[in-house]
């Protein structure tokens, strides 16, 4: 969408640790925002993006993983904080910015193809009550304990084939999402413990 005045906004997932907030994208006054949109907020999702365009030193894609396949845009700001989007028509996105930058007086480098290794928000998951609930390793461990009671009550009756790998299926699900669960939840005790790195 673009107005008559040469702002223009795009819809965009904007990653906040492992959790990707939908909404748009906006370019206006001199100023890069992310607003998520309604439904987000409601859930918690209330992180927004802002940055001047002159303070935008680097636009770059994020290579595709298995985690998210697709390429993402990279914004990375001169305190050296970066931002991911997901975008439609990554490279005309990536261009229009480059080329708002420009006008706004900025100088932006754009690597379409960077060789060092990015540093993945979705390796650093996001502490939100929302997630928190998603991920909660208890409620696995509630199943884990449901299911595995059920496991021996059919070894004590019927002993159903069907039955038995459909319950020993849940079993190995329900433990693999606990230990994962409990993962995440270190990994957010360590990120928190970890100071802030200071930018020039």
């Amino acid at each position: 969408m673009t107005s008559s005045s040469g702002d223009w906004s795009a819809r965009a997932n904007y990653w906040r640790g492992d959790r990707a907030l939908g909404g748009h994208v906006r370019v206006a006054e001199g100023v890069l925002t992310f607003e998520p949109h309604g439904l987000e907020r409601a859930l918690g999702g209330d992180t927004a993006f802002s940055t001047k365009l002159v303070d935008v030193v680097r636009l770059s894609r994020a290579p595709r993983s298995f985690r998210v396949p697709r390429r993402r845009l990279v914004v990375t700001t001169r305190s050296g904080d970066e931002a991911y989007f997901l975008v439609s028509k990554l490279d005309s996105v990536i261009r229009r910015l480059a080329v708002a930058i420009e006008s706004d007086g900025g100088h932006v480098d754009v690597d379409l193809d960077p060789s060092a290794p990015l540093d993945v928000p979705e390796d650093h998951p996001d502490n939100s009550r929302l997630m928190n609930w998603v991920f909660s390793a208890w409620g696995h461990v509630v199943g884990l304990t449901f299911w595995s009671l059920a496991l021996v009550g059919v070894l004590q009756g019927s002993r159903n084939r069907v039955v038995l790998i459909v319950l020993a299926a849940l079993i190995l699900f329900s433990g693999w999402r606990a230990w994962a669960g409990f993962r995440r939840r270190a990994a957010i005790r360590a990120q928190l413990a970890e100071p802030r790195p200071d930018h020039e």
